[in-house]
């Protein structure tokens, strides 16, 4: 599964497991500090689920576009980001319409996509420096998928 996830985007692994840690650390603190618990944490779970999507989502998209070719990349584009806000919209409209969550905190749970996005670089610095992934390695792994394409 990890395989198949790193084949869509090398980074992608890492920003799924920051996702979750921002899942983690922030149902830590609301069990801790805020009294409505449940509304919060239903919102925050489902901001994180959304993220987690969208992160998938936004990867899948660049990945048809980037080795996909063709003529319709801005049209690709436009209709990924359609769909990813129009989940984003009924996300949060199945959390006010049910009072299933806070959306403050929802939102709040959609922000772990842009903490992801800024962490994953420092993460995969941290990881080169020790040698894990050298430039070969990479190109390498960026033949092997536009072989996969081509099949």
């Amino acid at each position: 599964m990890l395989k198949r996830i790193r084949d869509i985007n090398e980074a992608l692994p890492g920003m799924l497991l920051i996702e979750c840690m921002y899942l983690a650390i922030g149902e830590i603190i609301i069990f801790a500090v805020i009294p409505e618990k449940r509304m919060c944490a239903v919102g925050l779970l489902a901001g994180v689920i959304y993220a987690m999507f969208s992160s998938i989502h936004l990867s899948l998209t660049i990945r048809k576009v980037v080795y996909g070719g063709g003529h319709r990349t801005q049209m690709t584009l436009v209709l990924g980001y359609m769909v990813r806000f129009l989940v984003m919209i009924c996300v949060l409209a199945l959390l006010f319409i049910l009072k299933a969550g806070d959306l403050l905190c929802a939102v709040i749970g959609m922000f772990s996509m842009k903490i992801a996005a800024y962490m994953c670089p420092v993460l995969n610095r941290r990881k080169n420096t020790k040698g894990e992934n050298s430039p070969d390695a990479i190109d390498q792994a960026d033949k092997n998928i536009i072989e996969k394409e081509s099949e």
